[in-house]
């Protein structure tokens, strides 16, 4: 992930035992913006959802929720900002072809501008060799890179009787492949049904005063299956 900061200020203050208003003064210098972004792209539809919401203070929990004067952005657009229950959320949703990398900037021309670029890793294409077995496991490859050790691979299953169930695995996997044990197919019904995946990104980054916190998640669209024996 990369942060980039068009704006920059340093000041330098020289406090002394005659300034009565030094510990105000230090008390906000210490103050932390907490950063929350996620997006998400949906191979389906083409579609691709951004949000975020920030806090200042001392943690992120008791932090005061942050509403940027010049608006937030998120690839080129101008997101929408609504209250939420403890925060103000900013979101925007539109129709596009996938990109690897998505933009949000913060404040544009403001003395607090900066802005965070957020990676998305697709899997275009994914199979499974010889077919759903809950004796045997399931051997499942996909076009794409492998997970890295920030991301999961969630398997979103649905039977024939519109019941839902998922599998996760996590990254690092040294290949784009992985073997499902049959054990953790216990709960899955004979017959037809359906697959879907989400690759999910995660990332925590500090730099100078801002905690950026980030999920990614890419929706595949869905494939049908037949569970055997």
């Amino acid at each position: 992930m990369k942060v980039t900061y068009p704006f920059l200020f340093f000041s330098i203050i020289f406090l002394s035992a005659c300034q009565p208003d030094s510990r105000p003064t230090q008390i906000e210098d210490k103050k932390i913006t907490f950063a929350n972004f996620y997006l998400r792209y949906l191979q389906t539809e083409k579609k691709v959802k951004g949000e975020a919401y920030f806090r200042k203070g001392a943690d992120p929990v008791q932090g005061t929720a942050i509403d940027y004067p010049n608006g937030v952005f998120f690839d080129g657009g101008s997101m929408e900002m609504k209250k939420a229950v403890g925060r103000k959320l900013y979101r925007a949703q539109r129709s596009a072809d996938f990109k690897s990398t998505y933009q949000f900037e913060m404040n544009p021309k403001g003395t607090d501008s900066y802005k965070y670029d957020l990676n998305i890793n697709p899997i275009f294409n994914f199979k499974i060799k010889n077919g759903v077995s809950k004796s045997k496991g399931i051997q499942l490859t996909w076009e794409g890179s492998n997970l890295n050790k920030e991301e999961e691979l969630v398997l979103l299953f649905t039977d024939n009787q519109n019941r839902a169930f998922n599998i996760d695995i996590q990254g690092p996997t040294s290949s784009p492949e992985v073997f499902i044990d049959s054990e953790k197919l216990t709960k899955m019904k004979y017959g037809k049904g359906s697959l879907y995946l989400v690759r999910k990104f995660k990332s925590k980054e500090k730099k100078s005063g801002l905690h950026l916190n980030a999920i990614s998640e890419y929706y595949t669209s869905s494939i049908d299956i037949q569970v055997i024996e």
